[in-house]
């Protein structure tokens, strides 16, 4: 039995970046030990619900240090992804094509679990307090809050921290939104994914306000999402 710890970048939006790829590794071994942040094991075990007999999540504080010996304890070869062969002007590719995979595996390897029953209980909390016609609003990434440009009178909800630890009880709140404005922070990802399986209704608007030097990296923008420019 061939058993492996797969360590790609342990970000929140790598994880819905990197799905498809897990999957491929998954199809590969026998066992795939996959390296977490533990503040987003909650979500990345939900995520991964249903291949729990194959791809099983592994919490860590020290995610280089921790990888690694647990490679060795457990007599397991240890996969890096992104972190030595990056085109940082192809971020989420080069994750793929360091180990020849397609990049559209990103999208058309995606799985959702099945049980998203608490995102249907969140959706029905924001339905009674915003009504039928709303937006979803993702403005804060780890560096700072943005201003986002944002013309519209419907009601917003601004994601928080404070509403779940599982970023997954947002999708039927996302895919049933008049417009879901996000940046360049986690969460856009699960919303490209959701839009890419045509699983949204509304608009979905990117705001490109992080840069740079706000630890903004080049994004991969499907067709059809709109993009909002910042100076």
């Amino acid at each position: 039995m061939k058993k492996i710890v797969l360590h790609h970048h342990t970000g929140l939006g790598d994880h819905f970046i990197c799905n498809g790829l897990v999957h491929a590794f998954a199809n590969t071994f026998d066992e795939v030990n996959l390296v977490c942040k533990r503040h987003f094991v909650k979500t990345v075990s939900h995520l991964y619900e249903d291949f729990a007999d194959k791809i099983k999540i592994l919490p860590v504080d020290e995610e280089f240090n921790d990888s690694i010996r647990y490679s060795m304890d457990n007599k397991m070869e240890l996969y890096r992804v992104g972190f030595d062969k990056v085109d940082f002007e192809n971020f989420e590719d080069s994750f793929y094509t360091q180990y020849n995979l397609d990049p559209m595996l990103e999208y058309y390897g995606f799985v959702l679990p099945k049980n998203l029953e608490t995102s249907k209980l969140f959706y029905q909390k924001l339905l009674k307090s915003l009504g039928e016609e709303y937006i979803i609003v993702h403005d804060v990434s780890s560096y700072k809050i943005f201003d986002l440009k944002i013309e519209t009178e419907l009601p917003r909800h601004t994601v928080d921290k404070s509403d779940t630890d599982d970023v997954l009880d947002y999708v039927d709140a996302i895919c049933n939104a008049k417009e879901v404005h996000v940046i360049n922070s986690g969460l856009n990802n699960l919303v490209f994914q959701l839009f890419i399986k045509k699983m949204t209704k509304g608009k979905i608007y990117f705001h490109a306000a992080r840069k740079v030097e706000d630890g903004g990296i080049p994004v991969k923008i499907p067709e059809g999402i709109e993009v909002v420019d910042y100076e």
